[in-house]
């Protein structure tokens, strides 16, 4: 990714994509402003073969302008690492299980937690949507099977 990356340039917090029936791990790039933090749109995004790291994907996008932002949350620095620490831990285990049949009780619940992480570290999660929405509706599916099931 050498040229690619730039200062300024940051990594999305990791999606479980699929790629042709392949899983992979999908980013967008964005950059920060150095002096106001400021999160700009998306310019890229990428995917990587979930267990080889291959790169499967690679696309550039216009650069939005400057009023186009990602709002990231305000959470205190100590409450963002121990948020990121559990996103790291159950992204990886929901990532072997993506795109399941049926999830069990427990998977369901880090499904859940996995959910919630994104925001509390992601804020906006639009990006994260137009990014990978074969994730997030595979995620709704699995949890619409759960209100169907207390239902019966």
């Amino acid at each position: 990714m050498e040229g690619v990356i730039r200062e300024g340039t940051a990594f999305s917090f990791p999606v479980a994509g699929k790629i042709e029936n392949i899983k992979c791990d999908k980013f967008f790039l964005y950059t920060i402003e150095r002096k106001t933090r400021k999160h700009n749109e998306p310019f890229a995004r990428l995917a990587l073969e979930a267990e080889e790291g291959q790169l499967l994907l690679f696309q550039e996008k216009e650069r939005g302008g400057e009023g186009d932002e990602i709002l990231a949350p305000e959470l205190p620095f100590e409450q963002y690492g121990i948020v990121l620490k559990a996103f790291r831990k159950d992204y990886m285990r929901i990532r072997k299980i993506a795109y399941c049949e049926d999830c069990t009780d427990d998977e369901l619940l880090i499904l859940l937690r996995l959910l919630e992480e994104y925001r509390y570290l992601a804020g906006d999660k639009r990006p994260y949507y137009e990014m990978a929405p074969e994730f997030f509706e595979w995620a709704n599916r699995q949890l619409e099977k759960v209100g169907k099931k207390e239902r019966q």
